[in-house]
């Protein structure tokens, strides 16, 4: 009986989770996957994706939810959202010679899917995500051909669990500091600049969070636990942060694509060799 009961309760949280998923991205070597997963378990709602890493077969989820969205100044592209379609996988091969950095000759490899989505008023957002050998890259893109509207606010957040042992520098705007070593029993609420450095319980993935193709048309981002110790949310500026000076939210020109999100994932000798970075400075 316990058998029994045992196995309808895996096979519930199988059936639910394949509910709820609803595209796979993998990366070319098979170590690194992304998966798009609703909320609410539906076509229409809140969406997040999920970064799993394996390990020489063992299998590690190095951040369970990435939260996605984006607040525009006329509309929101949130909570009800209609996933519409992936598209095929894409395969990206890039080779480019570096004039500085950690090799003259970069090469990356990645699977690129575009996710299709429209919000309650027909306007659509995709998000393009890229699963690379050492990493992962998504941004967000308004496809439509004309308009000019203000970005409120982007609801991108990196939910990482407890035991995940972390390093992070406290957010200054000239972006010098110590960095912070914190795990379960010391975790500090704050607000952190890029890069920040994570290790998973098990010690079996090591994974860094960065920006990338940074432009006149967006903000640069920081990171903020402050609302919940264990998701870390992208967020603007603060006037104060340029002395008073410039917008803290960008105006957008329609067509747009946001800078990069970008996640190095690996061993500790996949972060430091990665070019994943500089590759999407280029894109």
């Amino acid at each position: 009986m316990k058998n029994l009961l045992a196995f309808v309760i895996l096979f519930s949280t199988f059936n639910s989770a394949a509910l709820g998923q609803k595209a796979v991205v993998q990366s070319p070597n098979q170590k690194i996957v992304v998966e798009l997963f609703s909320k609410q378990n539906n076509a229409i709602g809140e969406w997040y994706i999920r970064a799993s890493y394996n390990n020489r077969g063992k299998i590690t989820e190095a951040i369970p939810e990435i939260g996605l969205g984006l607040l525009r100044s006329d509309q929101h592209f949130s909570k009800d959202l209609r996933f519409l379609k992936a598209s095929k996988a894409t395969l990206i091969n890039e080779k480019y010679t570096a004039l500085h950095g950690k090799k003259s000759v970069c090469t990356n490899s990645a699977n690129e899917v575009v996710l299709s989505f429209e919000n309650p008023s027909k306007a659509k957002l995709n998000i393009i995500i890229r699963a690379y050998n050492d990493g992962i890259a998504f941004r967000y893109e308004f496809p439509e051909k004309q308009g000019s509207f203000v970005v409120k606010n982007e609801l991108t957040s990196y939910s990482v669990p407890s035991e995940t042992t972390k390093w992070m520098e406290k957010w200054n705007p000239a972006n010098e500091g110590l960095y912070t070593a914190m795990n379960k029993e010391k975790v500090v609420r704050g607000e952190w600049g890029y890069p920040t450095l994570f290790n998973t319980s098990d010690k079996a993935c090591w994974f860094l969070l960065y920006e990338a193709n940074l432009d006149k048309n967006y903000c640069g981002t920081k990171l903020s636990n402050l609302a919940d110790s264990s998701k870390y949310k992208l967020t603007f500026p603060n006037p104060k942060d340029g002395r008073g000076l410039g917008e803290s939210t960008p105006t957008t020109t329609l067509p747009w694509k946001s800078p990069w999100r970008v996640i190095i994932m690996g061993s500790l000798a996949d972060i430091v060799e990665s070019t994943l970075d500089l590759s999407h400075e280029r894109v």
